[in-house]
């Protein structure tokens, strides 16, 4: 088995909704709810710990704010990324736009200054994710 196939054979796994799922529209949804998962959360995680490891070396990175936030938000994906593998996926999808909404809701609140609200931009994000 070559890689190419390696690794569209672990991307089918990662991604493959339960047997319960049948009709192609939920099967479709499914599965771009679980790649989302396996895309977006790592990469979130990532994006929130850039700063402390760029910057400071990684030193505190466990005391920052927003790196305690994706943290949380990280572990809470998993346990709804496991749930998006079953039949309840629809659930996963409605506790993925609420998650969201939560954690740029707390990585948005200005901490020092009471102007600067631009995070709050991102929360377009959980709207377009309805739309998915």
């Amino acid at each position: 088995m070559n890689r190419l196939t390696r690794l569209r054979w672990i991307w089918r796994w990662l991604t493959e909704p339960s047997t319960p799922v049948r009709e192609h529209d939920q099967e479709r949804q499914a599965r771009l709810l679980s790649a989302l998962f396996l895309v977006f959360m790592p990469l979130g995680f990532l994006i929130a710990a850039m700063p402390k490891l760029i910057f400071d070396g990684g030193q505190g990175i466990l005391q920052d704010s927003d790196v305690q936030v994706m943290l949380v938000v990280f572990v809470v994906g998993l346990i709804v990324y496991r749930l998006s593998r079953t039949r309840h996926y629809i659930l996963s999808a409605v506790t993925v736009v609420c998650i969201t909404s939560l954690a740029i809701f707390a990585a948005a609140m200005p901490e020092e200054s009471q102007s600067d609200y631009v995070g709050f931009y991102y929360l377009v994000i959980p709207i377009l994710l309805n739309f998915a």
